[in-house]
């Protein structure tokens, strides 16, 4: 389970999405940080009695995990921080090309899901095929 000082950090860090802010609150980040790694090791233990890919494919749980920087070389909005935390379960990560499950964390905006991310055409007609 997720404690709510990570939750009550996401929505300040919402609130205020400025390095300046982020380097006051670096103790504050590290306590969430770990305790995301530990909800997500725990998910992914669940997660491999249910999906032998996923048992099979020796997942890191911080691996799973997006940065918490966002990349602001072609976005409009320069805020530097992402306000949620996305989990990614799949057999190829960080490659795509096989479907896998996400997580969405954000106060006020959780989502489960799977599928496969960024795909190719290739991976594609392999679908289509019997």
């Amino acid at each position: 389970m997720i404690k709510q000082t990570s939750l009550n950090f996401l929505k300040e860090l919402k609130k205020n999405n400025s390095r300046e802010w982020f380097e006051q609150n670096k103790l504050t980040y590290q306590a969430y940080k770990d305790d995301i790694i530990l909800f997500t090791e725990n998910l992914l233990l669940e997660l491999a009695n249910l999906d032998l890919s996923i048992a099979n494919a020796n997942l890191v749980p911080k691996k799973c995990l997006t940065r918490v920087n966002r990349d602001l070389r072609f976005s409009k909005d320069k805020t530097p921080y992402k306000n949620y935390v996305l989990i990614v379960f799949n057999k190829n990560a960080p490659h795509g090309n096989t479907a896998g499950y996400f997580i969405h964390i954000e106060p006020g905006n959780c989502m489960v899901g799977g599928g496969v991310w960024q795909t190719t055409p290739e991976y594609l007609k392999k679908f289509g095929k019997k």
